[in-house]
């Protein structure tokens, strides 16, 4: 929907520019050229929706604002006429502390320079390249491989990353030559060479209330925070599950006067689909269902690996629901992060077996440390290390342990934790565009503004205030939810079952009972009734990957590929003999398989020029 591009040291600037915003998805492109052989410019949808403009031409600094910043009414005006003034009273570093989510890209006549700024958190992606004098820049990657001098030398360490994590860490691509920036950076080119600047890092801090207190200073931040992004101009929905997160928020736009539109994907009725419904009718809220079938998630994946820039594994999941959404609305709301934040999803937790499914308890396990290597070593998220040495060469195999603490170190370089449990949620959240889970609402901004709750600041500075074991109980957040949405909160929670409002162990407890009568057969588990589909939000891959023509096809191109075999990274025949044993149901092997195809299919689009020696 919207994007900048730009770059420099080049005599076509304007063109080249032309050029790159024309791989972006907006209709509307606006191009400045502050100096001979520079040109920026941004691309936007028809309404011009969160794009704002400060064209100071060859005689004084122009602004290009990518995303909104909000205030306690709603999206604030004319924040490109505000970057202007931070930067004319040097206070540019106080972009970092904005509530928003945005890229900037200011350009100055008088230095011949060009700033680069990305938010708190770091919600859009940024690329760039530079040598010398030569410079481009865009926020999405196809657009800054539209530079024809850009190189495309893949990164051994890019390459690793994505094998192990499913997405790239810090200023890491899978090209050794183009970095990413990070959150709250501040890059300039200028005078022959880029200057790079973190100007805010990722802080925990002690308690400034009660863990009793908590749910209700949380609830109210939480009301504000959602009333600040449905507020003000702009068609604004909210992407629904059968979960806990969106229903929280859709609960607080009920409370605050608003009946918010909601929007769900699935393979068909199932379980997920049944109760986001029931939520939406308690709220009064319309309801939309978009159909994503298992033939349509393959026929979707080389066109979802674009939009996702190639630095996740392609999140098929929800893409085909974007391009139907953006003919109703410009932005949309969701409940990510709060699984991560306020209910320590992925901090270092115990776990307990219920029937086949292993359940993770509130309790924090004991940890040594919070050193990259510890957090490498035991981090549950990804891919484990063994599945990714199986199908790399001998030399790539040897290194992928270094290469996965240095990722985790890159990653903790953005961070302040004050105990060895924040270090587990520095390196899962250290930059909000590259966090593993983001990768469907990095392809969804090709089409819509995403919008979600959990990082506003008056949310997010709450959860920095909770210690580990806050975060890890989700005590604080359940009876915030409770508070909020009481009526929506007695539906049942489609990832247990059960009551929402219910205590943690009081649904442990149902849960193996539950399990319990299954295994008796005295309960029937819901049955699904197309292959490779689930009662839940995503489809079965493991299943696809043996049942899908298009998939199967593509996994026997894949022992065949030039383009993955040329690399040298790889054991072709190893890889072909782990796909014959994922295809035998004798192993599951299918995010190792769903992230190669990611990044053959980028490979097969977009090429790349040997292998760099990082």
């Amino acid at each position: 929907m919207i994007g900048l591009a730009g770059l420099g040291g080049t005599q076509s600037a304007r063109a080249d520019a032309e050029r790159m915003l024309g791989t972006l998805a907006g209709r509307q492109r606006s191009i400045i050229t502050p100096w001979d052989g520079t040109a920026i410019g941004i691309a936007r949808g028809e309404n011009g929706f969160a794009a704002d403009i400060v064209d100071g031409g060859a005689t004084s600094v122009s602004v290009l604002f990518a995303g909104e910043v909000f205030d306690d009414a709603g999206p604030a005006p004319n924040p490109a006429r505000r970057v202007l003034e931070l930067y004319d009273t040097g206070r540019i570093d106080e972009l970092a502390f904005w509530n928003g989510s945005f890229a900037v890209i200011l350009a100055d006549p008088r230095k011949r320079q060009i700033l680069l700024a990305t938010d708190r958190v770091g919600h859009r992606p940024f690329f760039t390249w530079s040598q010398g004098d030569k410079f481009s820049l865009a926020t999405r990657l196809p657009a800054l491989l539209a530079d024809a001098r850009v190189p495309r030398r893949l990164s051994r360490q890019g390459i690793g990353e994505l094998l192990s994590f499913q997405r790239t860490f810090g200023e890491h691509t899978q090209y050794a030559d183009i970095r990413s920036m990070p959150a709250a950076s501040l890059w300039t080119f200028g005078n022959g060479r880029l200057e790079t600047k973190r100007v805010r890092k990722l802080a925990w801090r002690g308690p400034e209330f009660s863990e009793r207190d908590g749910p209700h200073i949380l609830a109210e931040a939480f009301v504000k925070a959602v009333t600040r992004r449905v507020s003000g101009r702009g068609r604004v929905g909210l992407l629904l599950s059968g979960g806990l997160d969106a229903r929280a928020i859709l609960g607080a736009a009920q409370g605050a006067g608003f009946k918010l539109p909601c929007a769900t994907a699935s393979s068909h009725e199932n379980t997920e689909t049944r109760i986001a419904r029931q939520c939406a009718a308690v709220a009064g809220a319309p309801f939309r269902l978009s159909e994503n079938t298992p033939s349509m998630l393959s026929a979707r994946f080389d066109a979802a690996t674009r939009a996702c820039d190639g630095l996740f594994s392609a999140p098929v999941n929800m893409f085909g629901m974007w391009p139907e959404l953006e003919t109703e609305f410009d932005a949309m709301l969701s409940g990510h992060a709060f699984d991560y934040t306020f209910r320590g999803y992925y901090l270092p937790c115990a776990f307990m077996q219920i029937g086949r499914s292993p359940t993770r308890l509130p309790i924090l396990k004991a940890i040594p440390d919070g050193r990259p290597e510890t957090v490498a070593r035991m981090q549950r998220i990804g891919i484990p290390a063994a599945e990714a040495s199986s199908i790399f060469s001998e030399k790539m195999a040897g290194s992928l342990t270094a290469r996965r603490t240095a990722a985790v170190a890159h990653a903790l370089e953005g961070c302040e934790p004050r105990s060895p449990y924040d270090a587990w949620d520095g390196f899962i959240m250290h930059t909000l565009g590259r966090h593993y889970a983001y990768s469907d609402f990095v392809a969804m901004e090709t089409s819509l503004i995403h919008r979600p709750p959990a990082y506003d600041h008056g949310v997010f500075d709450i959860y920095l205030a909770m210690p580990p074991q806050w975060r890890a109980s989700g005590t604080i957040v359940r009876r915030a939810m409770r508070l909020i949405a009481p009526q929506l909160m007695q539906l049942p929670d489609a990832n247990t079952g059960v009551k929402a409002a219910m205590p943690f162990w009081t649904q442990l407890g149902l849960g193996y009972l539950k399990a319990g009568a299954r295994r008796a057969g005295l309960l029937a588990s819901p049955a699904n009734v197309v292959p490779g589909t689930t009662q839940g939000s995503w489809s079965d891959y493991d299943v696809l990957f043996r049942t899908d023509p298009e998939f199967v096809a593509r996994l026997d191109a894949l022992t065949r590929s030039e383009l993955i075999a040329d690399t040298g990274l790889f054991d072709m025949k190893r890889l072909a003999a782990k796909i014959g044993e994922h295809r035998d149901g004798k192993i599951k092997f299918k995010r190792v398989l769903w992230q190669l195809l990611t990044v053959e299919s980028w490979l097969r689009q977009f090429g790349y020029s040997g292998v760099g020696d990082d």
